[in-house]
């Protein structure tokens, strides 16, 4: 009996104790079987078709890249399935989205984890900020800052397969998106990206994309689908929610601009680019008509403006962000502190110790900064010089006649 015992137990140690020596944190059987979008399936030759004519370049680390030091337990959390290739990501298949084939810190159960979801749009050293165009040095800040508190940067398709149940992931994490597709995000951001190595969905409106001006041609795009992009769609059009309500009178007219701004944005996404399974609302209008839209169209997740860490059970299709702007640093602040207490993670000392490393880590970002005055000092210079304008000029004065001598 003890010897027909031996085989089976001596074949269980041999598979079980490579396991307990790495430690590993198994993901859920079903990672490899979720499908994001079942739309791709009826598209596939298409996309096929349009992939294969394009010569995309192979992976090059730029010399300014972070070298890789993995922790101690880093190979400790780790998807084995997914074979790493660029900067510690991977896809399941030459035409999938990225995912993160291993993490530096522990894996938790779903309910446990927290995301804060960040949102920018333009970038400039050169320029004034404004809420929408950020300093190029300044989101170096943020992203060195992010490394510095331990915080994990995650791609779009590990934050959809953590909400579909599918994995798991650290307990705080960091999904960095860009919308829009000013041709800033490829000279000035996606540099500081590359080389912090971090995972980033571009949210994409299609009149918008390889036009003349600043927006960013085909193969920006499509390079920096090779190092950490994904694609989501930010409509066909931009329509503001002024011009939405402009049209909830006529619901024949509305439901056709729902087609267009919601349907096609993301088939002509897909044609161009393969993969495209999140939106993003302009001006974060959504109302249940876009979101049965957007359940019909094959998006799995969409994104509003509304500030909030997400947790695996939020709505599918009203996703929390945090806008972060060029001219409001508390918003940063806000959405990357998971202590629940203001100020403390982060703080503003914290994030002004952060430019030293990053200047020193990619110099570049903090090259041609332009100093500016203060709004409300350019206000008072700008006020007094159109009311110097408004005075008139003064005149020379009039040189007096002379007395005339009457005694001569």
């Amino acid at each position: 009996m003890m010897q027909k015992l031996a085989v089976p137990i001596a074949a269980w140690l041999m598979l079980a104790v490579p396991t307990i020596a790495a430690n590993r944190v198994v993901p859920s059987h079903h990672v490899g079987q979720w499908n994001p979008c079942p739309l791709y399936a009826c598209e596939a030759e298409d996309t096929v078709d349009d992939l294969q004519s394009v010569r995309l370049p192979e992976p090059v680390v730029p010399d300014f890249a972070l070298s890789h030091e993995a922790s101690p337990h880093a190979w400790q959390f780790q998807y084995p399935e997914v074979k790493p290739i660029y900067a510690g990501l991977g896809r399941r298949s030459p035409e999938g989205d990225w995912v993160t084939s291993r993490f530096a810190q522990p894996l938790v159960p779903r309910e446990s984890t927290r995301v804060a979801v960040l949102g920018y749009h333009n970038f400039s050293n050169s320029k004034r900020p404004t809420e929408m165009l950020m300093r190029t040095a300044e989101f170096c800040q943020q992203m060195q800052y992010i490394r510095d508190a331990g915080l994990t940067v995650i791609s779009m398709q590990d934050f959809l397969e953590w909400r579909h149940g599918s994995r798991m992931l650290p307990a705080r994490c960091v999904l960095i998106t860009i919308d829009d597709g000013w041709k800033s995000v490829y000279t000035d951001a996606y540099p500081v990206l590359r080389a912090y190595g971090y995972p980033f969905t571009l949210f994409l409106y299609t009149r918008y994309v390889n036009v003349q001006g600043s927006s960013m041609t085909h193969e920006m795009i499509r390079e920096m689908m090779e190092h950490g992009a994904t694609i989501g769609s930010h409509s066909s059009n931009h329509l503001y929610p002024s011009e939405w309500k402009k049209l909830e009178g006529d619901a024949e007219a509305y439901d056709a601009q729902i087609v267009r701004e919601i349907k096609e944005s993301g088939e002509k996404l897909r044609k161009w680019y393969g993969n495209c399974s999140t939106y993003c609302y302009p001006g974060g209008y959504h109302t249940p008509r876009m979101q049965a839209m957007l359940q019909r169209a094959g998006y799995s997740a969409a994104f509003t403006v509304l500030e909030s860490k997400v947790e695996c059970k939020e709505a599918a299709y009203e996703v929390h962000r945090y806008m972060v702007f060029g001219v409001d640093k508390e918003i940063f602040r806000r959405g990357i502190n998971f202590d629940g207490e203001p100020g403390k993670i982060p703080s503003r000392k914290g994030i002004a110790a952060a430019e030293a490393p990053a200047r020193a880590f990619f110099p570049k970002a903090f090259e041609g900064v332009v100093e500016f005055p203060p709004e409300d000092e350019k206000s008072a210079t700008e006020h007094t010089e159109q009311k110097e304008k408004k005075q008139p000029a003064p005149t020379a004065p009039q040189p007096q006649s002379e007395p005339q001598n009457t005694n001569a």
